[in-house]
């Protein structure tokens, strides 16, 4: 298998782990649920690479959560 695939496939692994820590934030069904869930997306090394996707994070979307 060349490289450029199995990064490919690295790749797709990582977003896939992301996305589900993502969504588990959202479907928090209470307060104990949303801070486990922040913290494992916070645990994700991923999301601790991704800088832009902070930013985007805390100032759109928890902003928004926070006021639902």
């Amino acid at each position: 298998m060349c490289l450029k695939v199995i990064m490919y496939y690295v790749y797709r692994c990582i977003m896939y782990v992301l996305t589900f820590r993502l969504n588990a934030v959202a479907a928090a069904g209470n307060e104990h649920e949303y801070k486990r869930a922040l913290n494992e997306l916070a645990d994700c090394p991923a999301w601790q690479r991704n800088i832009h996707l902070h930013s985007w994070f805390e100032t759109k979307w928890l902003a928004e959560k926070k006021v639902h």
